[in-house]
Protein backbone atom coordinates (compact mmCIF):
# COMPACT_ATOMS: atom_id res chain seq x y z
CA UNK A 1 0.00 0.00 0.00
CA UNK A 2 0.84 3.27 -0.78
CA UNK A 3 0.01 5.56 1.75
CA UNK A 4 0.37 9.55 2.01
CA UNK A 5 3.01 11.28 4.03
CA UNK A 6 0.44 12.66 6.26
CA UNK A 7 -1.20 9.08 7.29
CA UNK A 8 2.68 7.79 8.15
CA UNK A 9 3.05 10.81 9.95
CA UNK A 10 -0.13 10.12 12.07
CA UNK A 11 0.81 6.82 12.17
CA UNK A 12 4.41 7.59 13.69
CA UNK A 13 2.19 9.77 16.08
CA UNK A 14 0.46 7.29 17.75
CA UNK A 15 3.01 4.35 17.60
CA UNK A 16 5.16 7.05 19.48
CA UNK A 17 2.71 7.82 22.34
CA UNK A 18 2.61 3.68 22.73
CA UNK A 19 6.40 3.43 23.16
CA UNK A 20 6.72 6.38 25.58
CA UNK A 21 3.29 5.04 27.39
CA UNK A 22 5.52 1.19 27.53
CA UNK A 23 8.66 3.26 28.43
CA UNK A 24 7.06 4.81 31.93
CA UNK A 25 7.78 1.46 34.07
CA UNK A 26 11.70 2.19 33.36
CA UNK A 27 11.56 5.61 33.94
CA UNK A 28 9.68 5.00 37.13
CA UNK A 29 12.37 2.56 37.90
CA UNK A 30 15.05 4.32 37.65
CA UNK A 31 13.41 7.29 39.51
CA UNK A 32 13.34 5.44 42.39
CA UNK A 33 16.78 3.78 42.31
CA UNK A 34 18.27 7.04 42.06
CA UNK A 35 15.90 8.82 45.12
CA UNK A 36 16.28 5.06 47.42
CA UNK A 37 20.10 5.43 48.56
CA UNK A 38 23.39 6.72 48.05
CA UNK A 39 24.18 3.30 46.50
CA UNK A 40 21.01 2.45 44.48
CA UNK A 41 22.07 6.10 43.04
CA UNK A 42 25.76 4.64 42.54
CA UNK A 43 23.81 1.63 40.77
CA UNK A 44 21.65 4.05 38.76
CA UNK A 45 24.42 5.89 37.63
CA UNK A 46 26.24 2.70 36.44
CA UNK A 47 23.34 1.46 34.53
CA UNK A 48 22.80 4.75 32.36
CA UNK A 49 26.66 4.36 31.76
CA UNK A 50 25.72 1.16 29.78
CA UNK A 51 25.84 1.95 25.97
CA UNK A 52 22.99 0.11 25.40
CA UNK A 53 20.79 2.02 28.24
CA UNK A 54 22.33 4.98 26.31
CA UNK A 55 21.26 4.53 22.96
CA UNK A 56 17.36 3.11 23.99
CA UNK A 57 17.67 6.57 26.28
CA UNK A 58 18.38 8.62 22.91
CA UNK A 59 15.97 6.63 20.81
CA UNK A 60 13.18 7.19 23.62
CA UNK A 61 14.51 11.08 24.12
CA UNK A 62 13.64 11.51 19.60
CA UNK A 63 10.48 9.31 20.14
CA UNK A 64 9.45 12.00 22.88
CA UNK A 65 10.77 15.18 20.92
CA UNK A 66 8.59 13.20 17.94
CA UNK A 67 5.20 12.87 19.84
CA UNK A 68 5.54 16.46 21.24
CA UNK A 69 6.03 18.01 17.73
CA UNK A 70 3.29 16.17 15.75
CA UNK A 71 1.09 16.88 18.76
CA UNK A 72 1.57 20.40 18.59
CA UNK A 73 1.14 20.02 14.74
CA UNK A 74 -2.20 18.30 15.38
CA UNK A 75 -3.35 20.98 17.94
CA UNK A 76 -3.28 23.46 15.85
CA UNK A 77 -4.60 21.19 12.63
CA UNK A 78 -7.69 20.98 15.65
CA UNK A 79 -7.84 24.36 15.49
CA UNK A 80 -8.52 24.64 11.56
CA UNK A 81 -4.72 26.19 9.75
CA UNK A 82 -3.25 23.91 7.39
CA UNK A 83 -6.13 21.37 6.83
CA UNK A 84 -5.97 21.12 2.82
CA UNK A 85 -4.30 18.06 1.71
CA UNK A 86 -0.76 19.87 0.15
CA UNK A 87 -0.83 22.72 3.47
CA UNK A 88 -0.91 19.30 5.86
CA UNK A 89 1.54 17.79 4.01
CA UNK A 90 4.20 20.25 4.15
CA UNK A 91 3.66 20.68 7.78
CA UNK A 92 3.94 17.00 8.42
CA UNK A 93 7.26 17.36 7.16
CA UNK A 94 8.29 20.51 8.89
CA UNK A 95 6.68 18.59 12.39
CA UNK A 96 9.60 16.11 11.37
CA UNK A 97 12.63 18.50 10.16
CA UNK A 98 11.28 20.49 13.38
CA UNK A 99 12.20 17.35 15.70
CA UNK A 100 15.70 16.12 13.67
CA UNK A 101 16.74 19.80 14.68
CA UNK A 102 15.81 19.87 18.09
CA UNK A 103 17.69 16.89 18.59
CA UNK A 104 20.19 17.22 16.99
CA UNK A 105 21.24 20.63 18.91
CA UNK A 106 20.07 18.80 22.23
CA UNK A 107 22.44 15.95 21.58
CA UNK A 108 25.44 18.46 20.65
CA UNK A 109 24.57 20.66 23.37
Amino acid sequence: MDFPLTAIASIMHRVAGIALFMFIPFVLYFFKLSLESESSFDMAKVLISQFHIKIFLFLMYFVFLYHLFSGIKHMIMDIGYFETKDASRRFAIVSLFTTLFFYILSVLL
